[in-house]
């Protein structure tokens, strides 16, 4: 994570924000604000918001016992 004061309003995760608002975002979204001139590393303005963490991962990946197993039929080659 890294902060960054804005230098313009800009909407961020779905959240709007006003310029001078300080945020704590990720690293590759901290580059592209300050790329664009939306903001400048570290916080020289409001209060640090921090915004939304990427999702979180997936829950239903099914475990090993729920996945079909192979045979000899799924591998002609049997390598």
């Amino acid at each position: 994570m890294r902060t960054v004061t804005l230098l313009k309003p800009h909407t961020h995760a779905g959240h709007a924000y006003a310029a001078g608002d300080t945020l704590d975002v990720s690293t590759l979204d901290a580059l592209w604000l300050e790329a664009v001139g939306v903001a400048r590393a570290g916080a020289r303005g409001r209060p640090t918001v921090t915004t939304p963490a990427a999702a979180p991962p997936a829950t239903d990946i099914p475990d090993s016992a729920e996945l079909p197993s192979a045979d000899a039929t799924d591998n002609p080659t049997g390598v």
